[in-house]
């Protein structure tokens, strides 16, 4: 596949030098560099271009993972209200599925029309995950993808938020970001809604 002249896959954010020692300063901290990550940054640029947007994210690069993700018609409308072009881009990306079959826990066939009716719930772009993140990660600056940065913990303050990383492979806190906002998409079991929620 290919976006503006490039492969998905050479749209790569290279993995960083040294850690910084100093801290980064941003208005946005974003922890978690995936596709919740990757598109939140895109909308928050959108809306407030000057606003100062960083993404850590805890792998030292981003590689080939996933299999085929299915962006729905709810998703395909919050991109093109985000950015048109960016959805003209996933569209021309797609994979041509000529037929899908969902099947149940036990093996059966599912034929629920919430899944199979396109006519009435519209119809699901299909494409690669890996290639989805590279088409978003190219939206970004690449100095504003903050890589080796493992969330180990933040303190909350009048006016900021310092949040502490360490490299993803262990050992002591390596780099500090002081930040007005904190978003966490780190994952299902995120570690910054455990800290901050703690359910």
């Amino acid at each position: 596949m290919a976006h503006a002249g490039k492969t998905f896959a050479s749209i790569v954010v290279p993995a960083p030098e040294k850690q910084q020692r100093a801290p980064i300063n941003c208005d946005v901290a974003i922890v978690g560099g995936g596709l919740a990550g990757l598109i939140c940054a895109i909308a928050l640029r959108k809306v407030l271009p000057k606003l100062e947007v960083k993404i850590f994210e805890q792998f030292p690069r981003f590689e080939r993972a996933g299999a085929v993700i299915g962006v729905q018609p709810n998703g395909q409308r919050a991109v093109e209200a985000i950015r048109p072009d960016l959805l003209q881009s996933i569209i021309d990306g797609r994979m041509k599925v000529a037929k899908s079959i969902m099947y149940r826990d036990n093996g059966d066939v599912d034929t629920s029309p919430s899944y199979s009716d396109a006519e009435t719930y519209g119809q699901a772009i299909m494409l690669g995950w890996w290639e989805l993140h590279c088409l978003l990660a190219a939206q970004i600056p690449k100095h504003d993808i903050v890589l080796d940065s493992k969330f180990a913990g933040l303190e909350e303050r009048s006016d900021s938020v310092k949040l502490q990383f360490k490299a993803s492979s262990g050992g002591e806190v390596g780099r500090e970001a002081i930040a007005k906002l904190v978003v966490g998409t780190d994952g299902a079991y995120s570690a910054v809604r455990r800290q901050c929620v703690d359910d």
